[in-house]
């Protein structure tokens, strides 16, 4: 499970040591394809929980590379506390 902000193309966690650290698309997509490239072509992982404001396109992205369960919020509406 991820937890943090989103504002679309854009994710935010707080770091220890430079307050939010942000993350794109892109790089996520990056990311993904290096950790499936060092796990022989396949992610080891079978659900994400993605529990931020409109993080369908990061949803996407896991979708995109192999995640069978992804859960995330429609990209036009915010998590209600």
């Amino acid at each position: 499970m991820l937890s943090g902000h989103c504002n679309g193309p854009h994710m935010f966690f707080e770091g220890e040591k430079t307050g939010l650290d942000r993350i794109g698309l892109k790089q996520l997509r990056d990311l993904l394809e290096k950790c499936k490239r060092s796990n022989q072509g396949r992610l080891s992982v079978d659900v994400v929980v993605l529990s931020m404001c409109m993080s369908e396109s990061f949803g996407q992205v896991f979708e995109e590379m192999g995640v069978p369960h992804v859960i995330c919020i429609d990209r036009q509406h915010a998590v209600r506390s």
